[in-house]
């Protein structure tokens, strides 16, 4: 399961940088919310140079780790992100649903689709066809991202864990005799 949750906190790691309003700058400028896009096109294609340029060098991904840990350091959360988009066959799509920003902070509703090749980064077999949901939570600190939390909806959780094989199919489930009412004895 840590192993894919990497895979998803990363798809949106650091998704959000750069700039500090929300309305476009009379200097003319990119808003927060424009720089988020074009992160997000820079992760689909790979375009580490773009990802380096929004990220603090000492950045912390508190998602990014495969064994849960924090990766500390935009020289090695770059390298994360570029292994995402390699963890894809081409075609793979980051599309923002909705963004918002409050202070320092900027949130991103983000849809991933995109077919796995081998890679065993991402834990799933080649060929899984992803299509999740990721919301994605930014710090930014001097116009960069600094901090970043990735959260997955439950029912993509499951789908990826199956894919892994660590989620049996709910009709494989076995109850325990007597038990065919799961947790009935814990909900009033």
């Amino acid at each position: 399961m840590k192993k894919i949750f990497f895979a998803s906190a990363t798809i949106c790691a650091f998704a959000l940088m750069s700039c500090t309003e929300n309305a476009k700058k009379e200097d003319g400028s990119v808003t927060i919310k424009e720089t988020n896009t074009k992160f997000y096109k820079a992760m689909e294609n790979g375009d580490s140079v773009t990802l380096k340029n929004w990220i603090n060098a000492d950045a912390v991904d508190h998602n990014g780790g495969q064994n849960g840990e924090d990766i500390v350091g935009g020289d090695k959360i770059v390298p994360m992100l570029t292994q995402l988009h390699k963890s894809f066959e081409p075609g793979l799509k980051m599309n923002i649903i909705s963004q918002a920003v409050d202070g320092d902070y900027l949130y991103t509703l983000v849809e991933m689709k995109g077919t796995t090749i081998a890679n065993p980064a991402m834990g799933l077999p080649p060929s899984t066809k992803m299509d999740t949901r990721n919301v994605d939570v930014v710090k930014l600190k001097d116009g960069k991202a600094q901090e970043h939390w990735a959260f997955m909806s439950m029912p993509d959780v499951m789908m990826m864990m199956k894919g892994q094989g660590g989620m049996p199919a709910a009709d494989k489930v076995q109850m325990p005799e007597g038990d065919k009412m799961p947790m009935k004895d814990s909900v009033k």
